[in-house]
């Protein structure tokens, strides 16, 4: 045992996909992340013309793999400018990230989102910091006014509508409503993506 004041528990990372959301790119559930992710093909390319997805943007794979990710973006965006690039190029970047996608594929599977965390928080904790909303306000919302996905229950509830968006709070808002719903995951869908994706002061300058 040991005395403490608190203790901090991760939850696990998600992407950061709001600019993806923005740019209307199509979105796919991941079973394993348990978190709706943009669809890309293998060097990048999303589903909205000239939107091109890498790193965190598209998923967690850390910073080497997102490295490896953007080269392979730019290489995909230089083809499709009709700028030559090497097929040896590519094939590299492909086998360099392959091995990085499996071993994240396997952190997930055996350390995954503790979706029964969430699904069984008590009604007093709270779910949205920014709005101080509660997981009982969010089961009352299921209940009592029948949200059928997360949107609904956001403009009931007022969850996501702080500085993050519905960052911090967006997973396991889902979960808690599913599971107040009894039903998957992916029927409750995912919040959409809102400006400004990073709040800043109004104080900061641009460079010249």
């Amino acid at each position: 045992m040991i005395a403490c004041d608190a203790v901090g528990l991760g939850h696990g990372l998600r992407s950061e996909t709001q600019l993806a959301d923005l740019a209307r790119c199509d979105f796919a559930f991941d079973d394993i992340a348990r978190q709706w992710l943009p669809v890309t093909d293998r060097d990048g390319r999303a589903s909205t013309p000239g939107v091109y997805l890498a790193g965190d943007g598209a998923r967690i794979l850390g910073a080497d793999a997102a490295e490896l990710a953007g080269r392979l973006a730019a290489c995909a965006t230089l083809r499709d400018l009709g700028l030559p690039v090497e097929d040896a190029e590519l094939d590299g970047l492909r086998a360099a990230l392959a091995p990085m996608v499996r071993f994240r594929q396997g952190l997930d599977t055996a350390f995954p989102w503790p979706a029964h965390f969430a699904a069984a928080l008590v009604d007093e904790a709270i779910v949205c910091r920014c709005e101080c909303i509660t997981a009982g306000e969010l089961r009352a919302v299921a209940r009592d006014k029948g949200a059928p996905e997360l949107n609904r229950a956001k403009a009931f509830s007022r969850l996501g509508m702080g500085r993050c968006q519905g960052r911090m709070c967006g997973p396991a808002g889902a979960e808690i409503l599913a599971d107040a719903l009894g039903v998957a995951l992916p029927e409750v869908g995912r919040l959409r993506g809102q400006g400004p994706v990073k709040p800043l002061p109004v104080a900061v300058e641009g460079t010249p």
